[in-house]
Formats: C-alpha cells, structure tokens, sequence
C-alpha cells in the first residue's frame, strides 16, 4: 500500500436521502477507526448524517453528494463526529461512483486529516501557554487574555481588561513584565 493511500478512509454512499453508508472500500477499513471513528460494520447501512454534526452549517457536505449526480467532484474541509460525539476537522472528496459502464451508481468519499488539524498533545500546549489577542491596528485593543497570561504577568485572573494595550502597560506590573514581550512583538510585526 503506498503512502498516500495509508491516511485514507472511503466510503460508498448512497445519492439518495438519508445517503446511507452502502459499503468501506477495503483498502481502507483499517484507517476508518483513526480518521472517522467507527469501525466498518458500526457504520455500514446507516445514514452519512450520523458522521455529520447538525450544529454545522452541513450545507456544503449534502450540496457535494448533490453535485456527484452531475458528475462533478467536490472536496472540503468540514467537522465530523466520531462515535463518542466529539467533532474532528477532516478533508473529504466526495466523487460520482460509476459502475464499468459509466453508469452513476453512488457517490465515494475519501476522508484525510486536515491538515489544520492540531496533533493531539497541542490543545496541553495551548492550554500552558500564556495568550492575549490584542489588535495590531492602533489603539491596539485587547480582545482577550487568558488566565495563564494574566498569572505570568501579575494581573488577578478574572481581571476586568483594560480597553488598549497602552492602558495595560500603563499598570505596575504590565509596564515591568509585558515592555520586553510587547518591544520583541513590535520588531517582529
């Protein structure tokens, strides 16, 4: 098997609403657990809608399964639920599926990771890292601060923010601990 082929998990799903899952293309019945999250026979014969989150905007996916009865082929980025509910961006192409006389039978999908998906241990990282969203336009308006910010700059946590950027330097601690960060920031941008 080469590569490419190893990040990838298919799908045979029917055109027709509820587009059930008619089959897993056998190449890639060991990838269906890492990339979608069920196993091929907890998901063959059900409904696609079971991968599809409601509370996203799931127009796209059903507008690409449309598109394949004009024999067209669609690939997005969308959020799929796994078994346990948790959503997980994913690439998909979703493509007419034709029989060996060009006769439309279904549509294939072809599911990868995105590539914006973060490695698992980054959310720990994230979460460690102290972070504030501060506008680069002028008067650099502070949208956020995280509570790992506000504990390595000495500022309480809960701490009502200042409007601008200005104004939290302004304060003891922002004017010892945050000139540096915000001087290296200033070079850098």
């Amino acid at each position: 098997m080469n590569r490419d082929s190893a990040c990838l998990a298919r799908l045979i799903v029917s055109l027709e609403p509820p587009n059930n899952i008619l089959a897993t293309e056998a190449a890639s019945e060991n990838y269906l657990v890492d990339l979608i999250g069920y196993r091929a026979d907890e998901i063959r014969g059900s409904s696609i809608h079971l991968l599809v989150d409601p509370e996203i905007d799931d127009r796209k996916f059903f507008r690409a399964i449309q598109k394949t009865a004009l024999l067209e082929t669609t690939t997005i980025t969308t959020a799929l639920k796994d078994s346990q509910g948790n959503d997980h961006s994913k690439v998909v192409t979703i493509a007419p599926y034709q029989d060996s006389e060009a006769l439309l039978l279904a549509c294939i999908m072809t599911f990868q990771p995105s590539p914006s998906t973060p490695p698992p241990d980054m959310h720990l990282l994230l979460a460690s890292t102290p972070r504030a969203l501060i506008s680069a336009d002028w008067p650099h308006t502070i949208s956020m601060l995280s509570d790992r910010f506000a504990e390595q700059f000495g500022f309480p946590v809960g701490h009502v923010l200042p409007p601008s950027l200005g104004l939290l330097l302004a304060q003891p601690a922002g004017a010892q601990s945050l000139a540096p960060l915000v001087a290296t920031a200033c070079r850098t941008s």
